[in-house]
């Protein structure tokens, strides 16, 4: 566990790139088992981040990798005005004891039979990912991503803003032999292993 004063610095530095409207953002969220360091940190505006858990509760971010077109064309392409986020089926408490996750889970069962506006829902989404097309999200997750395995290295990186030049971006990035980065201190080589896999299916 990091210290309080390297998370501190951690944060400073990112105010000094983003602004004092940065907070950290846990990628695996903490009532998933996510851990308070570093390579688990995102940079994220205050408005964006409430916006995302908005959107996507405690998701972990690879679930929202592979839901995210059908995330998108359920809010999107909806033909009523209201939906359920059926989506929301993959959270759940991982700390805690029983009766947490029990109530947890009861949480869980009425939120998602309470259907949602649809207009809230675009409202949140555009304030999340600054746009409505599917690719700007894909590329702003894959982004979000890369903390996992550079953590603030990533936050001095010039993003292309077409998605032909992030992509390419992308499979420069990717080419790296995930051993070489054990000494980084990610999570775990397990958690880069798969970052890396998912990205690569996505953008080789």
């Amino acid at each position: 566990m990091p210290g309080r004063s390297s998370i501190r610095e951690l944060q400073k530095y990112y105010y000094s790139i983003f602004g004092d409207r940065c907070t950290l953002d846990h990628i695996i969220p903490k009532s998933r088992n996510g851990p308070h360091k570093e390579f688990n940190l995102f940079p994220f505006d205050k408005n964006r981040h409430q916006a995302w858990h908005a959107l996507f509760w405690n998701m972990t971010v690879f679930e929202v990798w592979e839901r995210l077109g059908e995330i998108h064309n359920l809010i999107f392409n909806s033909p009523t005005s209201r939906i359920r986020p059926v989506w929301f089926d993959v959270c759940k408490l991982e700390k805690g004891g029983v009766n947490k996750r029990l109530a947890f889970k009861g949480l869980k069962i009425k939120v998602i039979a309470n259907p949602t506006d649809v207009n809230v829902l675009k409202k949140n989404w555009l304030c999340c990912f600054k746009s409505t097309k599917l690719d700007d999200a894909v590329n702003f997750v894959a982004y979000k991503m890369l903390f996992i395995i550079f953590g603030r290295k990533v936050a001095e990186m010039a993003l292309p803003e077409n998605n032909e030049d992030f992509s390419g971006m992308m499979r420069n990035i990717i080419s790296v032999d995930v051993r070489a980065l054990e000494c980084l201190g990610v999570l775990d080589i397990r958690l880069l292993e798969r970052t890396a896999n998912e990205l690569t299916r996505r953008f080789a």
